[in-house]
């Protein structure tokens, strides 16, 4: 079964890998303009 499951893995981490990095660019934005020890962050936009 690998010949279907290794190109559906390949195919499915090229789809998210962009939303990834938003919400990592996104988390340190928020990690920076906090001050306060604990964040929480929603990430309801990248569900």
């Amino acid at each position: 079964m690998e010949f279907i499951g290794n190109p559906l893995l390949i195919l499915g981490a090229k789809q998210c890998c962009n939303r990834i990095n938003s919400l990592v660019e996104q988390t340190k934005k928020e990690s920076i303009a906090r001050t306060s020890k604990l964040i929480v962050l929603d990430n309801k936009a990248f569900k």
